[in-house]
């Protein structure tokens, strides 16, 4: 993985809704003074290797529309402004039109200005800085909110696509709350250290009976939620009984149900290295936070194993794969993020995971095939396997440490739960990592750009917004894209990814 040396300030998982369909996360207020009218804007973006919407509004006294002005061909561009601090400018090629300048701040918080044409856009002096600029909410986007932006008569395709996109966001609300537990997964990790003489099914029998007495207790003050989990437990016992009974010998290609299935989450983070340490870090925050709040949504336990600061090295890892042992109906998400390397001769095109945090350990005595991992956990035998690469692929050796900040990972509340149960009832194997023999991977303060784009392209397909049939073939294609457009565009320099999807129907 490398590592940028600016300060780039990037607009961060915002939503776009266009034409096409293409969809993701959230949306943004505008507001700002220009010749004593309040400019009223919308805008809806999807990350740098999509189009970005804007609109703005104009109004009379009595708050009817007088003008407006709608870009649905935003594009984003990285300018330095001479004292090595990149921003971002949104623009299309009109010249008359408006550019959006965002520049982001360590706190998250964002100064925008409008400048008003191409002309103006060297003259600092005539940027007009925004007096707000805020996210705001697909579940607050309700009918009040969509007429200060949309007319039902010109923009009733739209407007009636948010709406609904307003409600199942709603839906999904009210669905991810019978989702929440009682408390007990904490026991239940407890149990399964403690008894490991026991079989996976002996333990999942014993902890059934064990939560149902837990439950009782529960239901003296909280009864409603009391009757969630014990049907919750009831479904789970119904998988199990059904996998018990072999109920898919005359269907192998049958696609399991998600319930009663747990995900178990991999990580490999160097974060002791000097060089990209701190944005290691990052990516195990990031795909931790992605992960346990994709488990709760969807109301499924998750267990995870870590291997990073001084438990980093090939036997950590070792260790961690011999305590994955997955039941069929779950699934597995690996994620390295550190160095990767290739030797001059190697033919396998995925990179090796350099396992040492110093220039003084030998690179070639610790080392581990990605390739070697995922055939290791494909044959654990879970229902899915995805397992993922923020590294290099070039030789060894290939260190040129720099520094910036861009694209962050934020909350995700714009998501439809039907989408999201349906991704991850998946069965296949699905193997990526960020970049094709012989080139770099980037990464930033922010994290790799494999990982954020990852995180991006998954929030987009189980976007409320998202119409198009949910696929992990979708979501792996759009991180690539992403990624190598993404670091392109700010480093000069593409990293084009690598996959193999195995999908089974």
């Amino acid at each position: 993985m490398k590592k940028i040396i600016r300060h780039a300030y990037a607009l961060v998982a915002l939503i776009i809704f266009v034409a096409s369909g293409v969809s993701a996360q959230t949306y943004y207020e505008i507001q700002y003074e220009q010749l004593g009218y309040t400019m009223n804007g919308l805008m809806i973006y999807s990350g740098d290797a999509t189009p970005t919407w804007v609109r703005f509004i104009q109004r009379d006294s009595e708050q009817e529309f007088i003008d407006v002005w709608t870009y649905n061909d935003m594009q984003v561009k990285y300018k330095n402004d001479g004292k090595d601090k990149t921003y971002s400018v949104f623009s299309n090629n009109d010249k008359y039109a408006i550019r959006l300048v965002c520049i982001w701040g360590k706190n998250g918080d964002c100064d925008a200005y409008i400048i008003p044409s191409a002309d103006e856009e060297k003259s600092r002096d005539k940027w007009i800085h925004c007096s707000y600029f805020s996210e705001v909410k697909l579940k607050d986007m309700d009918e009040e909110f969509c007429q200060k932006y949309f007319r039902k008569t010109i923009d009733g395709d739209m407007y009636n696509k948010i709406i609904k996109a307003h409600n199942l966001v709603c839906a999904s609300e009210e669905q991810v709350m019978d989702n929440l537990g009682n408390g007990f997964e904490i026991y239940r990790y407890f149990y399964e250290a403690k008894h490991t003489e026991l079989t996976p099914a002996q333990v999942r029998k014993q902890l059934t009976t064990i939560e149902r007495e837990f439950n009782k207790d529960v239901a003296v003050t909280h009864s409603k939620l009391a009757k969630r989990i014990d049907k919750r437990i009831d479904a789970q016992e119904a998988t199990y009984a059904a996998q018990d009974n072999n109920s898919n010998k005359n269907n192998p290609n049958k696609q399991e149900s998600i319930d009663g299935s747990t995900i178990h989450l991999m990580i490999v983070a160097n974060s002791e290295v000097a060089d990209i340490g701190a944005t290691c870090k990052i990516d195990l925050a990031n795909m931790q936070n992605e992960i346990q709040g994709i488990g709760q949504a969807l109301g499924l336990p998750v267990h995870q194993y870590l291997v990073t600061g001084s438990d980093y090295s090939i036997d950590g890892v070792v260790a961690k794969l011999d305590e994955l042992n997955p039941s069929p109906n779950d699934i597995v998400v690996f994620l390295y993020s550190g160095h990767g390397f290739r030797f001059s001769d190697q033919r396998d095109a995925y990179p090796n995971m350099a396992m040492t945090t110093t220039s003084y350990q030998s690179i070639e005595d610790n080392f581990i095939a990605v390739s070697d991992i995922y055939q290791v956990i494909c044959s654990k035998g879970a229902r899915l396997n995805i397992v993922l690469s923020d590294c290099c692929n070039a030789d060894i050796g290939e260190r040129r440490p720099v520094n910036t900040n861009s694209l962050g990972s934020r909350g995700n509340n714009n998501y439809s739960l039907d989408r999201l149960k349906k991704l991850f009832s998946a069965k296949g194997d699905i193997i990526s990592t960020a970049a094709s023999p012989n080139e770099v991977s980037w990464c930033d303060n922010a994290g790799g750009m494999f990982t954020l784009s990852f995180i991006q392209s998954l929030r987009g397909e189980i976007s409320a917004t998202n119409t198009a049939e949910v696929s992990w073939e979708n979501v792996i294609n759009n991180t690539i894209v992403s990624a190598s457009k993404r670091s392109k565009s700010i480093c000069k320099t593409a990293q084009n990814g690598l996959k193999y999807v195995k999908m089974v129907k």
